[in-house]
């Protein structure tokens, strides 16, 4: 076992009746307070009069902050135990999980490689503006194929001009400026390159290249924001904190959703932990990309991954997926709803209103790609039908109050590049 690895013990409730017949041996410890704080959280001003709480998982730590840590744990935990000496991820342009990944693996000793997914145009800029950097650590994953039958390449290009300040400024923005300090080896891709590929083909592209070209024995892949069954484990984790930290009943939790994988964990948390049973705790999942099915989908695919699903759901190991999918949207262990709004990463200017007035009351930034759009979305539906929010009676004691519970899952490092949004929308 690795130094930095410490052994693992699951909660009881957790192996009881082997709902979870494979946990994780060890975990990284990377979370620098635990548990992270929950407090009250006051959204009457915007017409929410429920009694909420806020668990801050933005405050799992500073640079390598966010819901992604408590995945890390275990993810990196597992690559320390294959000896892995470099970290390949992927996400968007301004991907949080890529930037906690890359601050978590540099902490560890292993070389972050993140792949980054933007528009043709984006991508241009991007090498542009570091063709004349002395690093030479932003390159494009894929290369264009080679017409055999063209005539010989021209001679190199003569050195470009250093770039302008506002390339500079747009190409090191939000979570980009800290996954180059860290020292991340940046490979880029297109939208397109993206869908035509997949993320699980685009890693291992770069994993062969490192191994082949660049000397890298063992380059350790992590999925899309960290969402497999290994790292599902820290939000099943989560869920004993949340109890842990409150005497009220919780009727809901509330949770922004991604790459699935947080989303996943409290599903099972939630439906294996005794006083969530007792409370009957709803899940409810605010997705900022893709449909609703993709959830439900990618929750029983990290179901049947980690064994769970026969006791989850009462279904045999040969369920096709498209039925394990509707058995995840009919069982009531969590329950997916549409937050993307005009799309994954484009804000409206009420979005960016909104996430200014939360700010401006609470004290607390929400970005406007997860976050932010979420509590929006959660805020909208508590106005449109209070009554499938108002504390249930049946599960609870006499006289002990009823509250909702928001996971907060970060972000905010990612603010600063919806600057000029955020500027012309909320504040002129």
């Amino acid at each position: 076992m690795s130094a930095r690895c410490q052994p693992y013990s699951p909660p009881a409730w957790c192996t009881a009746n082997n709902h979870l017949p494979h946990p994780p041996r060890t975990r990284v410890p990377l979370i620098a307070a635990r548990p992270t704080p929950m407090h009250d959280f006051d959204l009457a001003w915007c017409g929410v009069p429920l009694n909420l709480q806020i668990k801050r998982d933005d405050e799992t730590a500073c640079v390598s902050g966010g819901n992604k840590l408590r995945k890390l744990e275990f993810l990196l935990a597992e690559a320390l135990e294959q000896s892995a000496d470099a970290v390949i991820t992927i996400g968007g342009i301004q991907s949080n999980h890529c930037r906690a990944t890359a601050s978590a693996a540099r902490q560890l000793g292993m070389q972050p490689h993140i792949i980054l997914r933007g528009s043709e145009e984006e991508v241009d800029e991007f090498l542009a503006t570091f063709a004349a950097s002395t690093t030479q650590r932003v390159r494009r994953l894929l290369q264009p194929e080679q017409d055999k039958c063209a005539a010989p390449p021209p001679p190199p290009p003569p050195p470009p001009p250093p770039p302008s300040e506002a390339s500079i400024r747009k190409c090191t923005e939000g979570n980009l400026m800290f996954s180059l300090m860290i020292g991340a080896e940046i490979w880029l891709v297109t939208r397109s390159e993206y869908v035509t590929h997949g993320s699980v083909a685009l890693t291992r592209t770069l994993q062969e290249r490192l191994r082949d070209e660049y000397g890298t024995r063992h380059p350790y892949v992590i999925p899309v924001g960290g969402s497999n069954g290994c790292g599902t484990w820290g939000y099943i984790g989560c869920v004993d904190e949340i109890f842990s930290q409150t005497t009220n009943t919780v009727t809901h939790v509330v949770v922004a959703t991604g790459s699935g994988g947080t989303a996943a964990g409290l599903a099972i948390g939630l439906h294996l932990h005794p006083t969530a049973q007792e409370n009957r705790t709803k899940l409810t999942c605010y997705c900022v990309c893709d449909d609703e099915e993709y959830f439900y989908t990618h929750a029983y695919e990290t179901f049947v991954e980690m064994g769970a699903h026969a006791s989850l759901l009462g279904v045999a190991d040969d369920t096709p997926a498209e039925e394990g999918w509707k058995r995840v949207r009919d069982s009531g262990i969590m329950e997916v709803r549409q937050a993307k709004g005009l799309g994954y990463a484009v804000s409206r200017p009420a979005d960016i209103r909104f996430v200014s007035d939360v700010a401006m009351r609470t004290g607390l930034i929400f970005d406007p790609v997860y976050t932010g759009k979420a509590l929006r979305a959660f805020c909208d539906d508590v106005k449109k039908d209070p009554e499938a929010w108002a504390p249930r009676v049946g599960g609870t004691s006499s006289g002990t109050s009823t509250t909702v519970v928001f996971v907060h899952t970060g972000g905010a490092h990612s603010v600063s590049a919806s600057a000029v949004q955020m500027a012309k929308d909320a504040w002129f």
